[in-house]
């Protein structure tokens, strides 16, 4: 456990020439605010949250209208010691926000400094578990990826290493009903943000499910159920993660920040409107819900509505849903960025093709959707950020099921163009994995070693057919059997490199 709240141990500390960031740094001292009472829990400490959750937690504290700090935790165990740096800048790291905001370019930095903590449960299991007995605590924010809340058998409550996102929080919320003796006010507001839908309510029966198995009793389920929030979110901010203009930024900054994150302008947090979460987060409210385009931007760009599925859509299909296309694509054409692919003479047609003849028509259309597709394309090409492809696919193939297999059962079988696109992506996708790929793509050891087994077997014809039919990689729903047919008949141009398929179809 580390409290990164006292400077004193990080005021020496130098990098890349220059002072490393830290509270008694002459480019902060004084100008920051003091750290407030430990309010938010944090699981995950990746870019995303600190350049949108933390910006904005951050924000609220500078207007006044909140007092409070983080306790950030790793989402996983790897992510410990890279933390433990963080405390050597007093939990304070730079976010550069960089791009156009209502037509006018935006470039400018802020230090946020409502990091008040850094636990790793994994080390510290007792110190995490005592979190449960504090007063302030009241919100627990999370990214684990769209893989991470999930329910795993197999945990072991004797060992905390073991434990996923949701058996941890299982255990934080029996020693927090114990200790509060089922108190009602002692509850506390879930908001999850990854990206999977009704990731409240999800995250909620991740939670009972083990709250089951452990024989926690029903008096607790109770407790969970009628006096803590879990609410549904959506949320939207590009956040690449370090500049890679890395030491000039320093120079230019004055001090070495190792945690600093690129931030497009955008941002939207759509919240579903809870009155406990309300209560305790002051967001706006939107006031009128009619417009089919929905709210842009509403103050921080957080706000409550009951149209949160409709955001979650919106943006599941349309922005990630083409990131999850155009990422082997460029990778395929050895590109590195986002805007490499989609500024391109010849593939930025392809990609744009895609998001106007497959995602478009099976969301509903543009007449909807339109002014949020032009949004998102002027976000891809946006100058100054990049947003690295390898990033992207991280999780590929759960991303793929997710974000673009839906959109099969949605098209029209006369749209040939259309689903022969979509088979050419999940092609696409496996090929990331191909051992001729070594680190193309980020995945959990035992998928990519699963998907990997697979492939060893094409050679005997019967290896890519055998993965499109794991129910590990697809669920036991599977993927629609002309889909599957579809794929294969792209597979082999892919593995040899040649994305013309792809370029005919929506050149």
């Amino acid at each position: 456990m580390n409290d990164v709240r006292d400077g004193s141990h990080a005021s020496s500390s130098k990098g890349s020439g220059s002072d490393r960031l830290c509270r008694q740094h002459p480019k902060v001292a004084g100008t920051l605010p003091p750290t407030g009472p430990e309010r938010v829990l944090q699981v995950g400490e990746g870019n995303f949250l600190r350049g949108f959750a933390d910006w904005m937690l951050n924000r609220l504290v500078r207007s006044g209208r909140w007092t409070g700090s983080v306790v950030m935790t790793p989402a996983r165990p790897p992510g410990g010691p890279r933390l433990e740096a963080l405390t050597r800048q007093d939990g304070l790291y730079t976010v550069w926000t960089r791009g156009l905001e209502r037509s006018a370019a935006v470039d400018r930095t802020e230090v946020v400094s409502v990091i008040g903590r850094v636990l790793d449960p994994f080390r510290d299991w007792l110190g995490y578990l005592a979190l449960a007995e504090s007063s302030s605590l009241a919100i627990v924010i999370s990214n684990t990826t769209e893989r991470g809340i999930f329910y795993d058998p197999a945990v072991d409550r004797t060992r905390p290493e073991t434990l996923n996102y949701p058996a941890r929080l299982t255990e934080l919320l029996h020693r927090r009903f114990r200790f509060a003796d089922a108190d009602p006010a002692a509850g506390l507001v879930m908001m999850p943000c990854e990206l999977v839908e009704n990731n409240g309510a999800l995250l909620r029966s991740m939670v009972l499910q083990y709250a089951n198995a452990w024989g926690l009793g029903s008096a607790f389920g109770h407790w969970v159920e009628e006096h803590n929030s879990f609410v549904d979110t959506l949320v939207d901010r590009i956040v690449p993660g370090r500049p890679p203009e890395a030491a000039d930024t320093v120079a230019n900054w004055g001090y070495a920040d190792d945690f600093a994150v690129v931030a497009e302008p955008y941002r939207l947090w759509a919240i579903s409107d809870d009155e406990r979460t309300m209560a305790r987060l002051p967001f706006d409210r939107l006031a009128t819900e009619d417009d089919d385009e929905g709210d842009q931007d509403v103050g921080l760009g957080a706000f409550f509505t009951s149209r949160v599925d409709w955001y979650r859509e919106r943006k599941l299909r349309v922005l990630n849903g083409t990131h999850t296309f155009l990422a082997p694509l460029g990778l395929l054409l050895e590109m590195g960025t986002v805007r490499e692919v989609v500024t391109h003479e010849r593939w930025g047609g392809v990609v744009r093709g895609f998001l106007h003849e497959v995602v478009l028509p099976a969301v509903g259309g543009p007449a909807g959707l339109g002014q949020y597709a032009d949004q998102v394309w002027d976000r891809f090409r946006n100058p100054f950020v990049d947003h690295r492809l390898s990033d992207i696919t991280l999780n590929a193939l759960g991303k793929f099921r997710i974000r673009l297999a839906p959109l099969w059962r949605r098209l029209p079988r006369e749209a040939t163009r259309a689903r022969q696109a979509l088979a050419w992506s999940l092609a696409s996708q496996i090929w990331l994995y191909s051992e001729g790929n070594p680190g193309k793509v980020k995945d959990a050891p035992e998928i990519i070693e699963r998907v990997h087994g697979h492939l060893t077997s094409e050679a005997r014809g019967e290896g890519l057919a055998a993965l499109l039919a794991d129910p590990e990689l697809w669920g036991e729903e599977g993927l629609e059997p002309d889909l599957v047919g579809a794929v294969q008949a792209h597979w082999e141009a892919i593995r040899r490199g040649n994305p013309d398929a792809i370029a005919r179809l929506l050149g």
